[in-house]
């Protein structure tokens, strides 16, 4: 079977287990890498050749091994495949999400909440599904920070977007600054959504961890578990919830999936192809949500209070877990992680190789049309438009004439199984 526009997910059923409060492990040491750490060893020890290389090389030949660059290229626009300019690369993923998960019911009316949602990509990209299926009953609440720091995004690049959709709603919280490690600004959203649940959330938060990437997982833990308890508090029964994280090398990760596992009947584990496969994202697509009790939701927030009192000591968390995870479910992800980590490997030694041998412009050319043709394929198949007109793209087509009408598909299908 050919899967080349197959993306590995692993998805994780329900499980019912008892949870017996929350305990916050803390020190004064950042958290090891203590599931599989031998495995995280050795993609570390691929990782660390990254850094012996110039960074304008490394991002130079880095994007010709990421198989779906050309669908959107920020930086170069005019070698986009895609005919729409988004907000940011982040629609592309989350078009692709709602394709393969089917997480947006276009028969009934929306009732969305994104949190850290700035520049505002995944919002546009549901707002365009939604009109492409002549769905047009929406809501949608978006929360994130409000910051001048350039670093942070914020909603600039979505000006123009937003004017034409009022129905979008920007809030920030009690304290005006859009910040959920503040609980009352997810109390703020609970409220919100007290009458009148969501029943899609998506949470896409992360920051810049150049300087300290090795620790992206660990330093993510309070932004994951803050998204993840505003969702439970916002979300309706039977909702969906997709939230971005990263590694998976921690017990405390392995834990924070299965407790997810407690809430929702499926958790898929999923990299879309759109998501360049030299970084960690994964995102977890969690599906028909079976509610939480109050008690629960409150004990949370209490955890979220106290863990923002720990960090003003620096310290960190470790662990807020009582229950222990099943060994089936943990090797589950250890399998996942294994193909994971193969991938990453075998990507990274591809770029050093393309550096090492210092690539003329001719083979870069070549290089870069098979991956017009696969941002092509993903396109057709994501139902997005395709810019013909690019020279190397147009090319091919008209060699190999590999574009069917969709009442015809049988030859480009064959690469989309």
């Amino acid at each position: 079977m050919n899967t080349l526009l197959k993306a590995k997910t692993l998805t994780l059923n329900n499980n019912v287990f008892n949870i017996y409060g929350f305990n916050i492990l803390n020190s004064n040491t950042i958290n090891k890498q203590n599931f599989q750490p031998d495995l995280f060893k050795i993609l570390n020890k691929y990782k660390n050749e990254i850094d012996n290389i110039d960074k304008d090389v490394w991002n130079k030949y880095k994007s010709l091994v990421n198989e779906y660059e050309m669908i959107f290229n920020n930086k170069n626009t005019k070698y986009n495949v895609s005919t729409y300019v988004p907000i940011s690369r982040a629609y592309f993923k989350l078009w692709e999400m709602i394709n393969n998960f089917d997480i947006i019911d276009n028969t009934k009316p929306l009732n969305l909440l994104c949190i850290a949602e700035g520049p505002g990509g995944f919002v546009e990209a549901i707002y365009n599904y939604r009109k492409k299926h002549n769905s047009s009953n929406n809501k949608a609440t978006c929360m994130t920070l409000n910051s001048d720091d350039k670093n942070i995004p914020n909603w600039a690049k979505a000006n123009y977007f937003l004017k034409h959709n009022p129905s979008i709603n920007l809030v920030y919280g009690v304290d005006n600054t859009g910040d959920i490690y503040n609980p009352n600004n997810i109390k703020f959203l609970i409220n919100k959504f007290k009458r009148n649940k969501a029943n899609l959330i998506t949470a896409d938060g992360g920051f810049d961890f150049s300087d300290d990437y090795k620790n992206q997982e660990q330093n993510s833990y309070q932004l994951i578990i803050s998204q993840i308890v505003c969702a439970l508090g916002c979300l309706d029964k039977g909702g969906h919830f997709v939230i971005k994280i990263f590694e998976i090398f921690t017990h405390l990760t392995v834990k924070i999936i299965y407790f997810l596992t407690q809430f929702f009947k499926n958790v898929h584990i999923n990299k879309p192809l759109s998501s360049r496969n030299l970084n960690s994202e994964k995102y977890l697509i969690c599906k028909d949500f079976t509610g939480i009790d109050d008690n629960m939701l409150g004990s949370l927030l209490i955890l979220l209070k106290k863990w923002g009192e720990l960090k003003s000591q620096n310290k960190y968390i470790n662990d807020i877990f009582i229950f222990n995870v099943p060994r089936e479910f943990e090797n589950m992800i250890k399998n996942y992680n294994i193909y994971y980590v193969k991938n990453n490997v075998y990507n990274i030694l591809k770029t050093l190789t393309y550096i090492k041998l210092n690539l003329p412009d001719s083979e870069i050319d070549k290089i870069k049309q098979e991956l017009f043709i696969l941002a092509s394929l993903w396109c057709y198949k994501n139902d997005i438009g395709i810019n013909y007109k690019l020279s190397l793209l147009n090319h091919e087509y008209m060699y190999y004439h590999t574009y069917p009408q969709k009442s015809n598909s049988t030859t480009l299908n064959q690469y989309l199984i």
